[in-house]
Parts: C-alpha cells; sequence; structure tokens
C-alpha cells in the first residue's frame, strides 16, 4: 500500500513542468499575444492612413491625369486616375460636424512683390514725433511693445500697411521685421492691401444678421456696384465684412473708417452712401430715433429725474 502511495508521488513530480518550461511556455504565450495586438494595431493604423491619404490627395487625384499617345491615330487618351483608384479601394462614407462649406480668407497674409507695395515710406514730421512719443510709454527694452500702435498710425498716413511701413516700423522699434510682420498679418484691422477713402465694414454676426444686417449687405452691393472684398473704380468705397462690430445692442451696424452708423435700414444706408459720395460725413451713432443704446422701445425705467443728495437714505444716517 505504501510503495502504491510513493509510486503516485513520484509519478506526479516527474510530470509537473521544469522552471525552465515554465519561462519557454509563459514567453510563447507573451510573444503570441504581442503579435497578435500588433497586427491588429498595425492594420488599423495602415487603413486610418491609407483613408487620410485618399482624402487629403482628392483634389491632386481629381486633377492629375495620364496622356496616352497613340502613334498611329495621333489620338490623346486621358485617363482618369481617381476613377481607376477608387474602384479598387472604394473611401468608407463619412460624415462631417459642418454642413456649410469652406470660406477662405480675403486678407492677404503672404508678400506679392509689386509697384505700389515697394513705395518708400518715412513717417511725416508729425507722425514721427507722436511716434517716439509712443515709444516713450514703454522700458527700452520692451518698445517692441509699441508694434501695433505704430502700424495703425504709419496704415493711417499711408492708408494701407504695405511692405515699406512693416520695414520701417521694425526700424524705428530695432526688431527683426519678420517680428512685425508677424503682428501685421494676425490682426485684420491691419490692411495689407489698398483700400478705398472709405472703409466700409459691415458686421454680419449672429444679432446684426437677426436684425437685418443682410439687407443692408445687399443694399451697399447694389448702390455700389461692388462685392464684399471689392473696390469701386474711383477707389472711393471698400467693402468688407466683418465679425463682430461690439456695437450689438444697435444692430446692424456699419463702420466708416473710424465712425459707427447705427440701427440701420436700407433707406438710411442709401442716404448715408449718397452723402458721403458728394463728400459729406453723416452724423455717426444711431441713425433711428433714439439715443445711444436706449431700448428700441422706449424707456422702461428711470423715467422720472432721479433724486438729488440724501434721496431715499434714512434721516439718522
Amino acid at each position: 500500500m505504501n510503495n502504491s502511495k510513493q509510486q503516485q508521488q513520484q509519478h506526479i513530480v516527474l510530470n509537473q513542468p521544469s522552471w525552465t518550461e515554465k519561462l519557454f511556455l509563459g514567453a510563447s504565450m507573451g510573444i503570441t499575444v504581442g503579435l497578435c495586438l500588433g497586427f491588429i494595431t498595425g492594420s488599423f493604423t495602415l487603413w486610418t492612413w491609407f483613408q487620410r491619404f485618399t482624402v487629403t490627395n482628392r483634389e491632386h487625384l481629381n486633377h492629375h491625369t495620364h496622356k496616352c499617345r497613340d502613334i498611329n491615330s495621333q489620338k490623346i487618351l486621358r485617363i482618369n486616375t481617381e476613377a481607376n483608384m477608387f474602384k479598387l479601394f472604394p473611401r468608407i462614407p463619412t460624415r462631417t460636424f459642418h454642413c456649410s462649406s469652406i470660406k477662405r480668407s480675403d486678407k492677404l497674409f503672404v508678400h506679392r512683390s509689386s509697384d505700389i507695395d515697394n513705395i518708400p515710406f518715412k513717417f511725416n514730421e508729425a507722425n514721427l514725433i507722436r511716434a517716439k512719443e509712443i515709444i516713450g510709454k514703454y522700458p527700452a527694452q520692451y518698445k517692441k511693445a509699441a508694434t501695433i500702435p505704430l502700424l495703425d498710425l504709419g496704415q493711417r498716413q499711408n492708408g494701407w500697411t504695405s511692405l515699406p511701413v512693416m520695414n520701417y516700423v521694425a526700424e524705428l522699434l530695432e526688431v527683426p521685421p519678420m517680428r512685425v510682420y508677424e503682428v501685421a498679418t494676425f490682426y485684420t484691422m491691419f490692411n495689407r492691401e489698398p483700400v478705398g477713402k472709405y472703409f466700409l465694414q459691415i458686421c454680419t454676426t449672429t444679432p446684426c444678421k437677426l436684425r437685418g444686417s443682410g439687407e443692408i449687405l445687399k443694399t451697399i452691393e447694389e448702390n455700389l456696384g461692388i462685392k464684399v472684398g471689392q473696390t469701386t473704380a474711383d477707389n472711393l468705397f471698400t467693402l468688407v465684412e466683418v465679425e463682430c462690430a461690439g456695437a450689438c445692442v444697435n444692430a446692424p451696424v456699419l463702420a466708416v473708417n473710424d465712425d459707427y452708423y447705427e440701427d440701420l435700414t436700407p433707406q438710411l444706408t442709401n442716404g448715408i452712401l449718397e452723402k458721403l459720395k458728394k463728400g459729406d460725413i453723416p452724423t455717426p451713432g444711431p441713425q433711428g430715433n433714439r439715443r445711444t443704446c436706449e431700448p428700441a422701445g422706449g424707456l422702461t425705467s428711470l423715467l422720472t429725474p432721479p433724486g438729488g443728495p440724501g434721496f431715499m437714505v434714512r434721516s439718522d444716517l
């Protein structure tokens, strides 16, 4: 009986794997799992890259064609590469977050060499004094902080922010010209192209849109015969679309140079444009019956003159 038990225990001990076998088995399982995960991850990454590649190069593929010339008939066979490629690899349908088309900016952010953009520029005597006063407001080591006000001063003198204006400001501030280019191309207040005498900026943000800025824009285009981003033939008016004028309570709003014209209607807008054509400057501000930003429907509070000192104050205080 004892011998049989000893034989069973000895058989169990002999059948147990050694530590080297355990190590080899564990390594094999780890490598197998790693290879499976790597294959899945690699396949997903490759498919994602392929989708991005096909979407990004769709426009290029549309225009990229091969021409095969037949020597005998001298006929040109145009083969659309995209059509053939997407037959083999169809694009998975995707849904974007936006339903409107992409609107490109009408601003110029690069320098294009031209005669008008290379006219030498320097501040006149009055503006040079003003520029030195502006620079003097900042510590000597931080005078580059005057970049924006000096660019604005240069634009007011020159009419627009040309390359010589930016270079001249960089020279005054003793900074690399690129530092000034970065500022001038970032802020839309700096016009990188010539504009008319009257720079019209129509606000079309949500509050103004709800108050009829679309009709005001249409009225301006019909009156002047230009579209957004264009200048009249006599260089008198330039029309641009902006967001936001910051006068929402008086929407819709049209800025003419530095003046705001608010509470506009198509009739009032035409009146403003006709006065500008004659050289007259209309009175800025609300064009309706209210003062500043009072309620459009009339006052609802503060209907009586305010009391003097001590009004509604306890007599024992």
